[in-house]
């Protein structure tokens, strides 16, 4: 007897990503995505004209342009989720200006690829934790 086949796509298919779907993952534009496979940032797969990019092989590589916090991250297993200078600003609840600052300071992990600036949400939420934790102490 046959069994059928699953309903949804399996973690294999889940991985492999259009540009699009890349670039709305990374939130930029598809645009973007084809500079950095040009500038070799990005590893990709093409078949004749057909292109796909490994999600998780991509964050590895993003990893290099990582501007580290001076301050220990705690990183999960999860897939980043990844925010722009203002969303970030939104979801810690401090100004924009503050962000900025927190880069500066190095406190703030982020990855800067051109003027392209994204942040992790688990490792700047486990930076400032840190950052909270370090406050109260001193």
């Amino acid at each position: 007897m046959l069994t059928p086949a699953p309903a949804g796509p399996t973690n294999a298919e889940q991985q492999w990503r259009k540009r699009s779907q890349l670039a709305q993952h990374y939130q930029v534009s598809p645009r973007t995505i084809g500079n950095w496979m040009n500038r070799g940032i990005l590893p990709y797969s093409r078949l004749g004209n057909l292109v796909r990019f490994e999600l998780s092989t991509c964050d590895h590589a993003l990893e290099r342009f990582l501007v580290a916090s001076r301050l220990p991250v705690n990183i999960g297993t999860t897939a980043p989720s990844w925010k722009t200078k203002p969303q970030m600003a939104v979801h810690l609840k401090v100004t924009l200006r503050t962000v900025t600052s927190l880069m500066r300071r190095r406190i703030l992990p982020y990855i800067k690829i051109g003027s392209v600036v994204r942040f992790d949400v688990a490792r700047v939420d486990s930076a400032f934790a840190n950052l909270h934790g370090v406050n109260k102490r001193g």
